[in-house]
């Protein structure tokens, strides 16, 4: 689900969100593990907000050659996920391996853009102790019986679906 909200709902403190886009799609690949499922997923989720945010930077802003820098930091981009292994490796300082060579392909992209920080185009994990302070995309864990968009795609109840759809609230 692609929403956009003026803060990053919590269970504690929900937030008031619109609705833009959801997406309850197959995967064309054999995953052979939820830690490629959510890295997929992470991955087309992050390819819809990184397209919106550069279309809401480009209707309001002009463009020079820096363009792609200054759209990147113009918004913060909370990723949501219940794949908690995926969480734990985007935000390690080491990297392990994994077989799949697609698989590890698609962590480095993702992890250049968590570890981006303001200011530069793309982020560098080997360079920095941690995830920087200043990043505009976050990946945070959520537990699976608050993921919203879950009941999509598993046998779950639709309160939290309807509630998002009619009122506009997360995680009430």
């Amino acid at each position: 689900m692609l929403c956009l909200a003026d803060r990053l709902p919590t269970v504690e403190a929900p937030a008031k969100v619109h609705l833009l886009e959801w997406s309850s799609t197959t995967l064309k690949r054999v995953c052979r593990s939820t830690l490629q499922a959510g890295t997929w997923s992470s991955i087309q989720g992050s390819e819809s907000a990184q397209h919106l945010r550069a279309a809401m930077y480009g209707s309001i802003e002009g463009r020079d050659e820096s363009w792609m820098i200054q759209a990147s930091d113009y918004k913060e981009i909370d990723w949501l996920t219940d794949c908690r292994s995926l969480v734990g490796y985007m935000s390690s300082t080491t990297m392990s391996s994994v077989s799949d060579k697609r698989l590890a392909i698609d962590f480095t992209t993702l992890r250049q853009e968590i570890w981006r920080p303001c200011g530069v185009l793309v982020g560098d994990p080997a360079s920095q102790p941690g995830t920087p302070l200043n990043a505009k995309d976050k990946m945070y864990w959520v537990s699976t019986r608050d993921m919203v968009c879950d009941a999509l795609t598993k046998s779950m109840r639709w309160d939290d679906v309807r509630q998002l759809c009619t009122d506009g609230i997360i995680f009430s």
